[in-house]
Parts: structure tokens; sequence; C-alpha cells
């Protein structure tokens, strides 16, 4: 929602009447404004992030001359609060058009897209650009208005209110087909405005003419004031209510409806809601709420008082940037007048309730001040679904009412008794040709299910940054933490970047602090010092250790499952009973913690098979014998040497799989999921997948090998997961690995990961478009279904660096050359120190040379072209990584 205006004078300045007219506007929004003149074929323009009394002065009349001009206010519903994205807009080519947009473009990003592969550049991230461009680049042909803004109807769908200026032309105005914001006319001698509302006409004495219609483009001649109108589009009316409702000054009309008279209509109606004889005061909820409390009062025959008294400069609080800050300002707006309702049972009345934030104070400050029973009303119905056309709600896990009964709601505010108007007396408070769509779900132009989910995710990662920016921390030191530093580091969300213990790869964006990243009480004290908003744990061992919990515990938000979920990596045979009860396609298993019990079955079921030790291992506790003398040397290993300490006190034996393995990794909320791109592992340490299991030796992605089970994966897997977590009582966040074997049984679950794979993070997170951050929060707050993954087209191959010996022993300590070598590719580090400016081995897997490029083949020759460039003793790299896939492409 913003406010537009334009003025043309035949005679005069511009300058005053459109200041004037948007301090009228103001209320349409107050996040930024601007102004654009016109003088020849020039245009003077003034924008900033500030309201308009604070931006412009008596000084800028000399500044901003011509008889032509528009100006905007604006209420962001788009875009990141950059002031490139402060409206008006212009273009810089002749014959330059300038202009202001009252809407919100619900096909944006398929005109972005379009505009994108035409090779055009876009400055700003608002649609109001595209708007502009595609008006301008039609008139630059043809010089023909009506023409140019048939290119808009044609084009744009959603919601558009325009005012604009040619230069050295004239002034016009289009109005999108459905009317859904308001646009009118108005007269004063020789010059005409127009503007979001007849307000801005009262305070410079124009006179009102009337509504631009809807579907109509209007041009008004500098020369001479002439006219011209065109209807290019018509369809269904669909006025937005909440302009009556909430948005538009009681002083308005709008649609030939007074604003003023509607709220008084809303409170009539609501005379029939409510219990008389249980109330003995109402008062509004400034300033919307009045009109329509002033009116429930004299029709209840209810003593009226402004019991909430509203502090004079504040802002309007619903139109406010981010949550933070409507939160602070709703404390701070209103003060209960507690000597006239101590003790007194009273109904406020509230224009609507929408987020519950203003709701919810006002009735624990009215109750701290000492009134008896609050019963809440809205002369609103319940608000359940997004908008999309020019209104701050399109997310809908921001509407109370989306999720909450209306006791549930009338519990979460506090409130005695709640009332709602229904949907069918709005309508006869308003008028029948309204777009409702945030009460029914019925949008003008049909939005598909991915435009609204676009807008959704985009205004949720926009809201995300204005809410101030974060200092993150990585727990971890392997190549997977490396590589989400550098997908963290290139968050608009990121304030300062920090990694307990880190690397030295990491420690060039990061600061690094060497934390035992098992002791939690360290760990937090750290992340309290330091101020962290967003911790992100990498390892398997922290999260078993419940880091996660103890995070939680001092407030402190942190991105992975917590001790309980992390279960089903922290024990193997957890993970297997889980998915056995819940019908999981997995594998026959048994548990042990007897040798003798252990030899005897390993011996009845024969070679090959599969040894694991039940709790970590650091990847090394999973044991694939070809014979039986193997695997009971594995477990006597485990069971009576305790090689891997408590972790091997159980060991759990399974079939083994015979096939092609496969990573799967999804981010989960516990309540639903959003798939990665596919990717598959190398786990053997030799060529031709020979030899022992290790960590991983390299990855690729995206992986074609699951392109046909996507339904299997989900209906076979992920929703079976998701309904046993529920029942078993486990709040699963974070990201889930299932690595899997295709058989020809078909999928088959070889084990379950709790955080990000490694190396598979390496080849994922280069692919991943959309800002980590935006999508780790959804995570954490159980929002993960309003956040779209956008993947790049590009594929991705990490082939891993490892110490002579590897996974077996190794030595450390030997110098690495080359790095600086490289050419486009990143080198990830894993295993590495730094001594005396040189970088040395310090793992087994040492470093990951990633490398993306528009087809697998060029990805893997460009990742393998730059190996020989590094060097250190004993390096050992396997050369068929992505193999298999390249010979079935050849094939």
């Amino acid at each position: 929602m913003c406010g537009i205006i334009g003025v043309i004078n035949k005679e005069g300045e511009v300058f005053e009447n459109i200041v004037v007219g948007l301090i009228s506007l103001q209320h349409r929004g107050q996040d930024a404004c601007g102004i654009i003149t016109n003088q020849g074929e020039e245009f003077l323009i003034k924008k900033e992030i500030d309201p308009v009394h604070r931006v412009f002065s008596e000084s800028d009349a000399n500044k901003l001359k011509g008889r032509i001009g528009i100006g905007h206010t604006r209420y962001a519903t788009q875009g990141r609060g950059a002031l490139s994205d402060i409206q008006p807009l212009s273009t810089k080519t002749l014959p330059k058009i300038a202009m202001a947009h009252n809407g919100n473009a619900i096909n944006y990003f398929e005109l972005k897209e379009e505009f994108l592969k035409q090779g055009y550049k876009l400055e700003t991230t608002v649609d109001s650009e595209l708007i502009l461009k595609i008006f301008a680049y039609k008139y630059q042909k043809n010089k023909d208005f009506f023409e140019s803004a048939k290119e808009v109807f044609e084009k744009v769908k959603g919601s558009y209110a325009l005012v604009g200026v040619i230069a050295d032309k004239g002034l016009f105005a289009i109005r999108d087909p459905h009317g859904i914001r308001p646009l009118v006319l108005g007269k004063k001698g020789n010059s005409y405005m127009v503007a979001s509302e007849t307000v801005a006409f009262q305070v410079s004495d124009y006179e009102f003419v009337r509504d631009i219609a809807p579907g109509e483009a209007l041009f008004i001649s500098k020369d001479n004031l002439k006219m011209e109108s065109e209807i290019i589009l018509e369809k269904e009316k669909a006025h937005c209510m909440f302009e009556w409702v909430y948005f538009a000054s009681p002083n308005s009309m709008i649609e030939g409806r007074s604003v003023y008279k509607a709220r008084l209509a809303l409170g009539k109606l609501l005379s029939d809601y409510i219990d008389k004889d249980k109330i003995e005061v109402i008062l509004p909820v400034p300033d919307s709420g009045r009109t329509a409390a002033i009116k429930l009062s004299e029709e209840a025959g209810i003593i009226y008082r402004e019991g909430l008294i509203k502090d004079r400069y504040s802002q309007r609080t619903f139109i406010m940037s981010s949550q933070k800050l409507r939160e602070k300002a709703v404390k701070s707006k209103l003060r209960p007048v507690i000597s006239i309702l101590e003790d007194k049972r009273v109904a406020v009345v509230d224009d609507s309730i929408v987020r519950g934030t203003t709701s919810r104070n006002i009735v624990k400050t009215l109750k701290q001040g000492g009134v008896k029973e609050i019963t809440f009303i809205s002369s609103c119905p319940p608000i359940r679904y997004p908008c999309f056309y020019g209104i701050d709600m399109s997310s809908t896990n921001e509407f109370i009412a989306a999720n909450k009964s209306i006791d549930e709601i009338k519990i979460f505010l506090e409130a005695d008794n709640l009332i709602y108007l229904t949907i069918d007396d709005l309508k006869k408070a308003i008028r029948r040709d309204v777009c409702m769509a945030c009460l029914t779900g019925e949008y003008p132009d049909n939005p598909t299910e991915e435009q609204k989910q676009k807008l959704s995710s985009q205004r949720v990662s926009e809201q995300t940054t204005l809410d101030n920016k974060l200092n993150v921390l990585i727990i971890g030191s392997g190549g997977r933490e490396h590589a989400l530093a550098l997908k963290v580091s290139e968050s608009r969300l990121l304030n300062k970047l920090f990694a307990v213990p880190g690397n030295p790869g990491i420690a060039e964006i990061a600061e690094c602090n060497n934390i035992d990243i098992i002791d939690n009480n360290a760990l937090v004290n750290f992340a309290k010092e330091k101020d962290i908003d967003l911790v992100i744990v990498g390892p398997e061992d922290p999260l078993s250790n419940g880091i996660v919990d103890a995070f939680e515990a001092a407030g402190i938000r942190a991105f992975g499952p917590n001790k309980k979920a992390a279960q089903f990596e922290g024990s193997k045979s957890f993970a297997r009973r889980f998915m056995h009860k819940y019908n999981l396609p997995s594998v026959e298993f048994r548990e042990f913690t007897d040798f003798s019990e252990a030899e005897k079955y390993i011996k009845e079921k024969g070679a090959p098979i599969v040894v694991k030790a039940d709790g970590l291992a650091a990847g090394k506790g999973a044991f694939v014998a070809n014979t039986e003398e193997e695997a009971v040397d594995f477990a006597k290993e485990c069971l009576i040497n305790n090689r891997f300490g408590q972790a091997s006190s159980k060991i759990i034996v399974e079939e083994c799989l015979i096939g092609e393995e496969a990573s799967y990794l999804v981010f989960m909320d516990s309540e639903t999921f959003s798939p990665m791109v596919y990717s598959q592992d190398h786990k053997p340490v030799f060529e031709g997948d020979k030899g022992p299991n290790t960590g991983g030796m390299g990855a690729y992605s995206p992986a074609p090998i699951l392109d046909s089970h996507e339904k299997e994966l989900e209906e076979k897997i992920i929703k079976p997961f998701l309904k046993g977590i529920k029942q078993e009582g486990i709040d699963f966040k974070g990201v889930l690995y299932v690595g899997l074997m295709k058989t020809n049984r078909g999928l088959k679950i070889l084990e379950f990961n709790c955080r990000f794979g490694d190396p598979e993070t390496q080849i994922i997170l280069p692919r991943l478009k959309t800002d980590i951050i935006d999508v780790m929060n959804a995570v954490i707050d159980k929002k993960l279904g309003s956040i779209r993954l956008d993947w790049s087209d590009e594929h991705c191959v990490a082939v891993v660096l490892a110490s002579g010996g590897y996974p077996g022993s190794y030595e450390k300590g030997k110098r690495i050359t080359g790095l600086e070598d490289v050419e486009g590719v990143h080198i990830i580090q894993a295993g590495t120190k730094k001594e005396n400016g040189n970088i040395y081995t310090n793992g087994g897997r040492v470093l990951n040379v990633v490398a993306l490029a528009p087809t697998l083949k060029q990805a893997v020759d460009k990742a393998y072209s730059n190996i020989p460039k590094i060097n250190f003793e004993g390096m050992y790299f396997r050369r068929d990584i992505a193999k298999k896939e390249l010979d079935r492409q050849n094939d």
C-alpha cells in the first residue's frame, strides 16, 4: 500500500500541491517518499527514506521546479528498503518517463525473468520498475500513450494504480481492470490532480471530478490540459475492502462510498453481536477503530470513552516495515486512562486483527490498568489468506486467524470475549464488488500456486532483512563447515560471521575461536559474549550432545535437531527400529551387546554383511565385510576391544545391500519438508568403488539416479518419517540426510544423518540460489512452507584430496602448495591447519576441489584440470568422480 499523487498546472509550479497532498496521504505509507518534477526534457528528483515532513522543506521548491510532477509515499510490500527502490522511478533515455505505483504485480517473477533473458539490467528489487519499463519501451518505439498503456494491461497481472509523467508532454494515470487500488481525479482552475484518495484534494482545494475507472488509461497534455481517456480492459470489479476498513482516510470517498459512513455501518452492524448487559464502556483503538466504536456505542446505548490515548507522534503500527518495530511501537503507542477503566467491563473496538501484535498488547495494557473484563471486537472478519495486491500480508504464517480458531485467538489475546464481524455483514456495510481474497482465498486474476509461493517467499526474505542483520556462529572445522561459511557469507542478512573452531579456509571469512565443540556451557557463553543471533551446528557430535537444546534454553536460535531428534544419527539401532515401526524401506538387522551372540548371528547369515557401531564413530563405525571372518573381527574390535569406546558398546548387524548409492537431503521443520537437489557421493576410497568406506571421496550434483523416484521418496520415506516423529513426540528441525541404495528391490535406506552431508554440502550449496539464512530461519520458526528453494541449473563436482593412508592411519603436518594457482574453482579446506603463514595437512580428507559449470563434463574437467596445481606429500584422490553418470550420458 502506498500513496501516489500527480499534478499538472498550466500556469504555476506544482511542488507545493504535491508535498501537501503527500502529507495528507502519509497514512498510506511512512517508510520513504519521493517527488519528481518535470522541466523540458529533464526530471528533477528528490527521494529519501523518511516521512514526507522530514524530507521536504520550503527550500526544495527552488530545486523541484516544474508544471508537472508526481509524488509517492512508500509502504513497502516488496523490495528490501534500499534507496534505489524508492519511487517515483524514471527512465534515463529520451523521451524520459517517470512513474509512481501503488499495488503489486502478481506475475512479477515471470516479468523479471523475461527482462533478464532479453539482456535488460534491473536496478531495483520492486515490480514498479518492470511496469515502468514495459510502458516506456513501448512508448519509446511508437510514441503512442494508449498503445503503451495497452502493453501494461496485456503484460501485468495484479493491482496497479499508476501516475506518471512523459517529459515535456503531460501527465498520465492508469488503473488496473479490477480497480483494486483507488485512484481519483480532481480539478482546480487550470490544474488537475490525480491521487490515491480524495483527502489529497481537500487540503489544496481541488474539486473531486470522478474516480479513474478500472481498466482506464488517462492522459492530460501539458500545453492545453486536453484530457484524453480510454477504457482499455474491463474485468470484474474487485475494490480492496481493507481500504474502507483500515487504510483509507475517513475523509475520503472511494468509488462513491464514504469511508467514514462505511465504518459507521460496520459499528451499527456490530451492535447485534454483543451482550449489552455485560459491557459498561466501549472504547476504540485509535484511530481507525474510532468510527465503528462511536456508532456501536450509539446503537447499543453504552457509554463511549476514549480510554486508550495515542501518542500523537507514533506511526501506524500495521504498516511498519518489520515485526520487531511493530512490537516496540505498540508498547509505546497507546496508554490507558486508568481512572475511567479500572474495575470496568469494557469492549475494545479495532478495525481488524491481522498479526495479533497490537491486540494482545492492548489487552495486556488494559488488564495491567485494572480492567475487570475485556471483550475485543474486530470490525473486519478473520484474515486468513495472504494479500498479493499491495498490502503487506503476503505470508499466511503471519495471520493469527490462519492457524487458530476463534477460541484459540481469544486465549492468545488473553481477552475474555472475542467478536468478529461476518463476511456478509462486511459486504452490507461497504459494497458488494470488493476484493475479499484475504478473507476467502478467492483472488482476482487467479494467481497460480507457484506465483503465490514465490511472492510469499520473497516477502518473508525481505522482512527478515528489515528485522536486523545477524551475527552467525558456525560450529565445526571441516569441509562441510567451510562450505556453509561460504554460503552464509553471501547472505544479505549477515552482519558478522564466527566459527568454532573453524579452519584456515573459514578464517578467511570468519572470526575463528578455539573452543571445545562438545562443551555446551563454553559454547553458550561464547554465543552470549558475541551477541550471536543464529547458530549453525555442523558435526554430529555436538548435536547428539544436546548443544541445540542448550542454545534454545539460553534463548539463542540454533539450526539443527535437538538431542532427542539427533538419535536418528547417534544410535543406529534407534534409527533402524524407527524405520521398521513406521514401514520405511529398511533392511533386516539385529542389535547386539554380547560378542558371542553377534558372532553366532554373523555365521548364520554369512557374507557379505554389514557391521555397525551403534553410536557415533567419526564416520568409521560402519564396516562392509566381504567374509564372515572380517565381520567377526570388526564385531570383536567393537564389543571386546572397545575400538570406538562407548559408541561401540552395542553394534547392529544388517544385510548388505547391493546397488548404487545416492544421497537425499531435505530441510525439515517437523511439519513439512523441502528437498535439496539430488547428489551422489563416492564412499569407497579407491576408484571403481573399491576398498574400505570413507567419509566420502567426492560427489556431484545433480544426480539423475533419483530423478524417477521423486514420488517414492516423498510417499515412502519422508511422509512416513514425518508421521513417525509426530507420533513419537520428536521435534525435528534441521537437515535430514537419507543415505540410499538403489537396489533391484527398489530404494533402501542405508542410514539417517541429522545434519548436512560431507562432501554433499560442498556440491549442493553452490547451487542454492535462495538465501540460506532465510531457509534456516524458516526451519527454526516452522515456516518452511513459506520458503521456495531456488536452484541453479549448473552442475557441481567436488573431488576430495586425501592424505596417503586414509581412511587408515595417515601422517599430518605436510605442507600444501599451489592453492594460489587454481583458477575457476573453490578450494574447500577440510583437514588443514595454518602455521607461520603456510597451510599444512591436519586430517584424512584435506581439501575439496569444487567446480561449477553448465554441464557435468565441464564441471568434472574443470575440477580435475586444477588438481595438478596443488601438492602435498602423500596426496591421493579418486580419478573417477561422476564417471558412472558420464558413461550413462555417453551410452
